[in-house]
């Protein structure tokens, strides 16, 4: 939550009242460091914050799963939801976190729109774009931090890389690729 400390006082006052919802509806989540750490997510995803479910299990002394099966019971018994992340706020965690100029994140946009409709997971598309995005405008960032900044690996990064570059290709160049063909 570092990375986020302006917010931190609003997120404890949400995650209370989530707390007090589930319990008020009978949610058992396995003891209460585990409904903390539920609330605690659950109160950073409601205004878009990303902050992710690694990282909030780790505060916690949690494993990543353990938050999700408590998310999944409670989604199921009293049917609170979770927005997922946008690669866009992801974008922003990431220049953040590398220490990068906010200006990136008009180019990282850019690229993000090129994945838009190929289902990857929206860290994987946020690091690329940073990446690619850092690369194109000569800042010095490496695969690694970025990888580190949304806590994904750096062979995800480096496919999604290759996709990006690859579309970006094919968009740059439909006449020639159709003319190889024949």
């Amino acid at each position: 939550f570092e990375l986020y400390p302006q917010s931190e006082a609003s997120a404890t006052q949400i995650a209370r009242e989530i707390t007090h919802e589930l319990q008020s509806k009978g949610f058992k989540a396995g003891g209460q460091k585990t409904l903390s750490a539920l609330a605690t997510w659950l109160a950073c995803r409601e205004p878009g914050m990303p902050v992710l479910a690694n990282e909030v299990a780790g505060c916690y002394g949690l494993s990543t799963s353990a938050l999700y099966h408590a998310y999944t019971k409670a989604n199921l018994s009293t049917g609170m939801t979770a927005e997922p992340l946008s690669a866009s706020s992801l974008v922003d965690r990431a220049i953040k976190f590398c220490q990068l100029d906010v200006r990136l994140k008009g180019s990282a946009e850019r690229m993000i729109g090129i994945l838009k409709t190929d289902g990857r997971n929206p860290s994987s598309v946020a690091a690329a774009a940073v990446f690619l995005s850092s690369e194109e405008l000569g800042y010095k960032v490496t695969q690694c931090q970025v990888s580190d900044a949304l806590m994904i690996t750096e062979v995800t990064v480096r496919n999604v890389i290759r996709r990006i570059k690859r579309k970006r290709r094919s968009t740059q160049y439909p006449l020639q690729r159709f003319h190889d063909k024949k």
